[in-house]
């Protein structure tokens, strides 16, 4: 059976699409290399409250709201 590719955060991902943001702009407007952004959303490494928070400036979201943007899928 192959590797599936698993979307750990799919509402950031569904928001970035909407948005036209990749993850090369979003890793540039919260300061991290793409890879680094690559591997928090992998679920590899966690994301920072700062990164966080910037994320959501950046995609038009309130900080009431990154428990949307960060929910992980089951």
């Amino acid at each position: 059976m192959g590797y599936v590719k698993r979307k750990i955060f799919p509402n950031l991902m569904a928001e970035m699409t909407r948005t036209g943001i990749s993850q090369e702009v979003l890793a540039e407007k919260i300061g991290i290399s793409r890879v680094s952004l690559s591997y928090k959303m992998n679920g590899k490494t966690d994301f920072t409250l700062r990164e966080m928070l910037e994320t959501a400036d950046t995609l038009g979201f309130n900080r009431l709201e990154i428990g949307y943007l960060f929910k992980k899928s089951n």
